[in-house]
């Protein structure tokens, strides 16, 4: 019997149950633990998504649905030891303010693994910041002022742990090492030049800040602060720094007012997929694209 006989066989065993005269279904199985033949499950097995999904129909069960794509279900409700079906917590792959923050473990400058769930199981807020040395908006903020640096030493010791992410393709341990060294910086420089935890959180530009609460919800994403250009504002120049003004509110216990912004600053130089052939110039950025990249800069308005 093919899959997709079998999957006609268990959306036809679904209609049957509403009418109260489900037959038993090789292979669709039942609510584990159920006799009635009232509270059969109709079983579905789609191979593109890699998605399972169970429906019972008793009273008090939930529809659970996992993917390996797009969630992980915290208790299997098919498998044979399960007493019962069970609502299974969903975790997006993508970040989206006000959901849980994905999950990742990447080794910083230094060689040491950074564990976004053991932060969150200890109930610190962290703030993520896409970083790439190379791009004129971040020596903005860490060679020509010092905005990322002064505010990780303000919330320092607050229960607040700062990360700089560097999803350049060309950029490795050694790489975000030097910098971390030229700049001083007092916090890890994370190494994802794969990209995959770039994607996760949707990351366009550098900076790209994010900051979890300690729930592990992400509360915030977007820019800095509300000055968009490269050049470092005039003492007499308002600027709102976002990130700021998010974790006072956080520290205090008060609603954080402005949750999501548009970020500005350098493309992240994600690398090129595997199945496409990358022209031999686009390898490695030469000097004057490391200098300035005004080309790619992104300043959404």
């Amino acid at each position: 019997m093919t899959a997709k006989n079998l999957s006609i066989m268990c959306v036809a065993a679904v209609f049957l149950l509403a009418l109260g005269t489900a037959p038993a279904l090789a292979g669709c199985g039942s609510c584990p633990g159920d006799k009635d033949a009232k509270k059969k499950a109709a079983h579905s097995h789609a191979k593109g998504g890699g998605e399972c999904t169970t429906k019972c129909t008793a009273d008090k069960a939930k529809l659970c649905t996992t993917s390996k794509k797009a969630s992980t279900c915290t208790k299997s409700a098919t498998g044979e030891k399960a007493s019962k079906c069970t609502k299974c917590s969903l975790t997006s792959s993508h970040a989206h303010v006000g959901k849980p923050a994905p999950t990742f473990a990447l080794k910083d400058h230094a060689g040491k693994t950074v564990d976004l769930a053991k932060l969150t199981a200890q109930k610190k807020i962290v703030v993520l910041e896409w970083f790439n040395p190379d791009c004129p908006f971040v020596k903005k903020h860490h060679h020509h002022s010092k905005t990322m640096a002064e505010l990780e030493k303000k919330y320092r010791g607050k229960n607040v742990v700062w990360l700089a992410i560097n999803s350049s393709h060309y950029a490795d341990q050694k790489f975000n090492a030097k910098w971390a060294k030229k700049w001083n910086l007092a916090y890890p420089v994370l190494n994802d030049k794969h990209g995959k935890v770039g994607k996760m959180y949707k990351a366009t530009t550098t900076p790209n800040m994010y900051i979890i609460d300690a729930k592990g919800t992400l509360v915030y994403a977007g820019a800095i602060d509300s000055h968009r250009g490269p050049r470092v504002p005039g003492s007499s120049e308002k600027v709102v720094n976002y990130v700021d003004q998010a974790l006072t509110a956080l520290l205090a216990g008060k609603p954080i007012t402005v949750s999501q912004t548009k970020p500005y600053g350098c493309s992240v130089k994600y690398g090129t997929p595997k199945k496409d052939k990358p022209a031999k110039s686009a390898a490695m950025p030469n000097k004057d694209t490391l200098a300035c990249d005004w080309s790619r800069a992104i300043d959404y308005p």
